[in-house]
């Protein structure tokens, strides 16, 4: 368990923010997590490279609730015996979510 939460880290929880590096010069770019509504365009803050693709997170599988998430943590890849623990607070439902990034 952390003492503080790093927003990159997405050990424990979702990450609100994703380290992306520009294809075109290297250099590393932060964004928040785009995981809700349209995704907006982002672009390297250097070059103006555009990384809306990569910024924007990916759906999986989460196999400790068994249901699929739009924007996974750490926990996701963790089986736990029965998947009776509840509910996730933390879930983002992949279907609105991709219905939208894929609009774009």
């Amino acid at each position: 368990m952390c003492w503080g939460c790093n927003p990159l880290c997405g050990g424990c929880r979702p990450p609100r923010q994703k380290a992306v590096q520009c294809p075109a010069r290297g250099w590393y770019n932060v964004f928040d997590v785009q995981c809700k509504g349209r995704p907006r365009e982002v672009g390297c803050v250097r070059c103006h490279h555009d990384l809306t693709e990569q910024s924007v997170s990916q759906a999986a599988m989460c196999e400790r609730f068994g249901v699929a998430c739009a924007n996974p943590c750490g926990l996701a890849s963790q089986v736990e015996a029965g998947r009776d623990l509840g509910r996730c607070q933390n879930r983002v439902e992949p279907d609105e979510w991709h219905a939208l990034r894929d609009a774009v």
